[in-house]
């Protein structure tokens, strides 16, 4: 009896190009996709490329800041120096990176035979991103609200406390991302225990 062998990620890929319900040509896709539309290997291979692009902005953004806060922890004047660089970091670079990210993942989810939730390795993706979203919107809320409370009155007392806050949830939101990359990469069964 000769043991069954799970594919690698490379042999996965391989067979998605070839097949047609999964590039979205020919009969078989017709049949897979429903009657739908779908993308062209040529197109799928240009999203994917774009998809880990912003998400290396993504985290790399995320990385930056992270680092700019934890090199300012303890130090509430450092902190307030580095802070002012976050507000700027989030809303030019990141949610940017962010929102073509997750915009690629609909496009994957609609022109693709993927699907949002076929898999249960794509349904985990989704969920974590749900958790990311109200995660950085503290993150942004938290820090402005340092912010602001340092430019009235300078560092009161009662608001330092909160800096390590905004560290935590971006700790939160790298091992988030770095989970969801190694999810994408070793696409686990996650199969149910009988």
């Amino acid at each position: 009896m000769t043991k069954a062998t799970i594919p690698t990620h490379e042999e996965t890929a391989a067979a998605a190009d070839r097949d047609p319900a999964h590039t979205g040509s020919g009969p078989a896709a017709e049949k897979a996709g429903e009657g739908r539309r779908k993308a062209s290997p040529k197109t799928l291979r240009l999203v994917k490329t774009l998809h880990i692009l912003t998400a290396s902005v993504w985290f790399g953004a995320l990385v930056v800041v992270w680092a700019l806060t934890a090199s300012s922890l303890g130090d509430p004047e450092r902190f307030l120096a580095t802070a002012r660089w976050t507000p700027w970091i989030f809303s030019r670079v990141l949610l940017g990176a962010a929102l073509v990210t997750i915009l690629i993942g609909l496009f994957y989810g609609i022109w693709t035979n993927w699907g949002f939730f076929r898999h249960r390795w794509m349904l985990l993706k989704w969920v974590m991103l749900v958790v990311l979203i109200p995660c950085t919107a503290c993150t942004i809320g938290t820090i402005g609200t340092i912010l602001l409370a340092a430019q009235d009155k300078g560092i009161p007392a009662s608001v330092w406390p909160e800096a390590a806050l905004p560290f935590a949830l971006l700790t939160i939101q790298a091992v988030f991302l770095v989970t969801m990359v190694a999810v994408s990469v070793y696409k686990p069964r996650l199969q149910r225990r009988k």
